[in-house]
């Protein structure tokens, strides 16, 4: 971590533009709804391990 903020934000932006290039294709957006349903999820379980 230490060394990408060492670049230079123009290199930072440039090394995100490579990687977004290389694996973009591989990322899906997760189906209507699956979002909410996993927050929704995560909440119960955080309340419940709070109480």
């Amino acid at each position: 971590m230490e060394a990408i903020q060492s670049l230079s934000i123009d290199d930072q932006l440039g090394l995100l533009w490579v990687l977004y290039e290389n694996i973009g294709g591989l990322v899906t957006p997760p189906a209507p709804g699956a979002t909410v349903q996993f927050l929704i999820e995560r909440g119960i379980k955080t309340q419940i391990i709070t109480t």
